[in-house]
């Protein structure tokens, strides 16, 4: 196949009770699959076509449905990233930093929760939208 939908994240997310797993990178990846087949419930997984930098130590990696995970630590900016804008959201910090701006990267594993924007200003990096926060 030479597409990908982009979509498919926002119509599963509107399915209630449906879990939506979009892993950033091969270790991820592997700890969602698992973690999806231990969940009882319907889940949704879905992958990148495009190969990413692995990032987690698959040694002390550990993965749960619904918790963030705190990539870098800043106060200007915080951004929210998932699957493979993960890796986009990262080096976008680095550039930003460059110019002296400090970012928190978060990776969601499911959906936004309370204690993610504790910054100036928070923007969301998605596969299918990027939307600045009010």
């Amino acid at each position: 196949a030479s597409h990908q939908c982009c979509e498919d994240i926002a119509l599963m997310r509107s399915i209630p009770g449906m879990v939506v797993l979009s892993p950033a990178d091969d270790v991820e990846a592997r700890a969602a699959v698992i973690a999806a087949y231990n969940y009882q419930g319907p889940v949704y997984l879905r992958f990148s076509r495009l190969a990413t930098p692995v990032f987690h130590d698959p040694e002390t990696y550990e993965f749960q449905i619904g918790k963030g995970e705190k990539l870098t630590d800043g106060y200007d900016i915080a951004v929210i990233a998932t699957g493979l804008m993960t890796n986009e959201a990262l080096r976008a910090a680095v550039d930003a930093g460059l110019d002296g701006m400090s970012h928190r990267i978060v990776e969601i594993k499911q959906s936004p929760g309370s204690g993610y924007a504790a910054a100036g200003r928070a923007e969301i990096f998605a596969s299918h939208r990027i939307r600045p926060s009010r």
